[in-house]
């Protein structure tokens, strides 16, 4: 009974009296228009005018065409790059995981990297991996490879002596460190060539990191696995016609796998050696007693060629990699800076840049400006406005002035 009042409550509440007695439908009156007599005037039925004449205030406004997608240029701009790797290709992957970290057959091939129009100088626009769970990246804000394509060696080469040729007759190499991916480095190559304003050949070699922190040991072998790897590359670059100049930048675990080949090319008296006239290398993760007394030697020896090493007491995965080793890295000054006849050292202390210190070769907006003086001017040290001399023992060190 009780739930049948509960109903009946419902039921009145929603406008319904389903207790009362049915009431009788009553049908509804039929209204019956006759014809009415046609009244268009002078105007014959069937022949009337568009209802767009008779009431044109009646006709709706044409739709607003929409704006037209903006043009690529006005998003971002491109920046084209050649490549040689060795590590494995997995086909049917996304861009950003085209290439893994097992070791394969070196390969060469082509990117283009997209550069943001807000991009900021000094920095590696990216996603956060928390954002990439929900949205992709976007071009107008991110730093983002846009296109690959394995070819033969041949063709990059000849792409390479097309773009000396037409640019400042130079090939820009850049071989990555530890914990980098293919992506992370064809996107940094990207960067820096963008924020060097680089006109002449664009390349970067990549080997087979793991592209995680953890892997730290794994890169170590893979690295020592690809010194034979980048003297073939080096070898190749040296047959460029149209390039006067070779210019290196090596950052971290990569600065020991060009390092090694470099020693091999000078010690074979290779004449890839004789075309190379820049070595740059950015917190070299490389024993520092190796680095004095075995490879310095060999570097200096290339009559052709300067050599800068920039370092900083500041650089928190060199220490981790002294940890690891037992050793000090020619990378990291905390020790104190080692002047070497021959190589121009630059203490990079205090530069802004990632969390570790690490990265300030490209995180860097002064640091950048002052390898541009060395890239693109091929100035000396004591010639770049951004640098500063530090008297020390016999000799001088440079200093980044204003680093922050």
């Amino acid at each position: 009974m009780i739930l049948l009042r509960l109903i009946t409550m419902i039921a009145a509440l929603l406008g319904y009296n389903w207790t009362a007695s049915p009431q009788p439908a009553v049908p509804e009156a039929m209204i019956v228009v006759p014809d009415a007599p046609w009244d268009g005037g002078d105007i014959n039925r069937g022949s009337e005018p568009p209802i767009a004449e008779l009431f044109p205030q009646a006709v709706p406004p044409p739709p607003v065409a929409a704006a037209p997608p903006p043009v690529q240029d006005e998003i971002y701009a491109t920046v084209d790059l050649t490549f040689a790797t060795n590590r494995a290709e997995i086909p049917n992957a996304p861009l950003p995981e085209r290439f893994g970290g097992e070791l394969a057959e070196l390969v060469y091939g082509t990117a283009t990297v997209s550069i943001p129009h807000d991009h900021e100088p000094g920095v590696l626009e990216s996603q956060n991996w928390f954002m990439s769970l929900i949205v992709a990246p976007n071009p107008e804000s991110h730093v983002l490879v846009q296109d690959l394509a394995v070819i033969d060696r041949d063709t990059v080469l000849s792409i390479l002596n097309g773009q000396a040729a037409d640019g400042n007759r130079a090939i820009l190499a850049y071989i990555h460190g530890y914990n980098t991916s293919f992506d992370k480095a064809a996107r940094r190559m990207g960067q820096m060539a963008y924020d060097l304003n680089w006109t002449g050949g664009t390349f970067f070699y990549s080997w087979p990191s793991q592209g995680q922190a953890k892997d730290y040991l794994v890169d170590d072998t893979t690295a020592e696995r690809s010194v034979r790897v980048m003297k073939q590359v080096l070898t190749d670059l040296g047959t460029s016609a149209d390039a006067d100049r070779i210019i290196l930048i090596a950052h971290s675990m990569g600065t020991r796998v060009l390092s090694r080949a470099l020693q091999e090319l000078v010690a074979e008296r290779n004449p890839a050696a004789d075309r190379i006239t820049t070595v740059i290398l950015a917190a070299p993760d490389i024993d520092k007693a190796v680095f004095i007394d075995d490879i310095a030697p060999r570097l200096t020896a290339m009559t052709n060629a300067t050599v800068t090493l920039y370092a900083s007491s500041e650089d928190t995965a060199l220490k981790a990699s002294q940890a690891a080793r037992g050793f000090p890295r020619i990378g990291d000054s905390s020790d104190g800076l080692v002047l070497i006849d021959g190589i121009e050292i630059v203490d990079a202390t205090g530069a802004e840049s990632d969390f570790f210190g690490h990265t300030y070769f490209g995180d860097n907006a002064r640091i950048i400006d002052d390898m541009s003086g060395l890239i693109n001017d091929g100035l000396p040290a004591a010639s770049r406005p951004m640098l500063s001399p530090v008297p020390f023992g016999d000799g001088t060190f440079w200093r980044i002035r204003n680093v922050e």
